[in-house]
């Protein structure tokens, strides 16, 4: 990890907050659309092995974490954590 200065830290924290809109939205979106992802994924593969609603159901839990990973990625790339 690289030492910055009093400047480069006010600097950091003056975009990560200025930019938080937008991260919101982005994130939610983010969620959304992968939790839709593997929503229609699961029900898909519940009409297809007829274990309604167990795949389904599995496939929106396993999108939260992934989602989160996600925006954790872009996060950390953003203000390179």
């Amino acid at each position: 990890m690289q030492n910055k200065t009093p400047q480069e830290i006010q600097d950091q924290a003056h975009r990560f907050v200025a930019d938080a809109p937008k991260r919101w939205i982005e994130a939610t979106l983010t969620i959304l659309v992968v939790v839709f992802i593997f929503a229609v994924i699961g029900k898909y593969l519940d009409n297809q092995f007829s274990t309604t609603p167990w795949l389904f159901i599995g496939g929106v839990v396993i999108a939260f974490p992934v989602s989160q990973f996600i925006i954790y990625k872009r996060l950390k790339n953003r203000f390179k954590l």
